[in-house]
Parts: C-alpha cells; sequence; structure tokens
C-alpha cells in the first residue's frame, strides 16, 4: 500500500460505526484479504476483512506510516483471526515438521512457529475444549498440549471415553504400573 492519507470505513451491514483508520496493509490468508490498519479512535491495530468494508472510501491529511505490530501483517492478521475471537486459546507442540504442518494449517486457522527439525508449536484458538481436542486429534500428528492446562485433563477425559467406547480397557498410567 502505497497512500500515505487514513481511509473511513462507513457503516456496513454489519457494522454501523463509522471507523477512521490509517491503512498499512493488505494480507491474504488464504481464504481472504485483510487490510491491516491503525484505528485512529482505539488508537490499536485492527484486522478489517476487505469483502466487508464499504464501496466508497474516504481520504484524509496525509501521515506518515507507523511501524508495524510485532511480527510483521502477516502474523497480526493471523493472530487476529485466529486467536482472538476465541474463548479458548492453545499452545500445542505437534510431532512434525513446520513445512509439513504448514501445508495443513491456514495462517486463519493458527500460527505455527518452528521448535526443531521435527517439530513445531501451534498457537490456535477454538470456541470449547471439546473443538480442540478433537481437531487436534484429526491432524494425524502427535501433539502434546502445553497450555491451557484444563484442556491437558479434558483430552484425558475424552481418551478415556473413548477407550470405554471401544470396549478397550483403560490404558495404565506410569504410576498404576507394578513394581
Amino acid at each position: 500500500m502505497h497512500s500515505t492519507r487514513p481511509v473511513q470505513r462507513r457503516p456496513t451491514i454489519r457494522s454501523s460505526a463509522v471507523c477512521t483508520a490509517r491503512a498499512s496493509g493488505l494480507v491474504h490468508t488464504g481464504l481472504r484479504w485483510y487490510l491491516v490498519a491503525w484505528d485512529l479512535t482505539r488508537r490499536d491495530w485492527r484486522t478489517f476483512r476487505v469483502d466487508r468494508i464499504a464501496p466508497k472510501v474516504t481520504t484524509g491529511a496525509p501521515f506518515f506510516p507507523r511501524s508495524p505490530p510485532e511480527g510483521g501483517l502477516a502474523a497480526y492478521v493471523s493472530r487476529s483471526v485466529s486467536l482472538s475471537p476465541y474463548p479458548v486459546r492453545a499452545r500445542v507442540l505437534l510431532r512434525a515438521p513446520i513445512a509439513e504442518m504448514a501445508q495443513r494449517i491456514s495462517p486463519a486457522t493458527g500460527t505455527l512457529e518452528s521448535v526443531d527439525a521435527r517439530s513445531c508449536l501451534l498457537l490456535v484458538g477454538a470456541p470449547s475444549l471439546d473443538a480442540l481436542a478433537v481437531w487436534m486429534c484429526l491432524l494425524g500428528v502427535d501433539f502434546e498440549i502445553r497450555e491451557p492446562p484444563e484442556a491437558r485433563e479434558h483430552l484425558r477425559r475424552l481418551g478415556d471415553r473413548a477407550h470405554r467406547a471401544a470396549g478397550v480397557e483403560k490404558p495404565k498410567a506410569p504410576t498404576d504400573v507394578p513394581r
């Protein structure tokens, strides 16, 4: 984006508020385009889905561009759409290389960080502990939920239920093994 004039987002069907922001850049998540801008009213970075911006845009006096948010515009959008809207936020160690997981996990779904050649960390949001647990199991790789602690306990209970449903005896925990 080369313009240094503020953009005014007009009301849309979903929002009746007028927002004046200083556009910083466009980011594509693989699913949608987002405008990243500094909101002059909130005095904070915001993301706007481009398809929800009303067609008429007005500009004002020129401004000096801000430094992008931590990690850059793409990382900010990924955090905004994959973590912020959800009540459950998790850090999950995936036992697979980041390149492999990046093929399966869109930036709109979660943020990946490399740990080493064989594993990566997923920062992700979910509507519930159930949704988080099921999605992690469906990824098809070994994983370890690092945070939140209640997600680990929830996963243990779901695992116990799955064993009972399959007619399998619950595996013994290391403390249950006779010496």
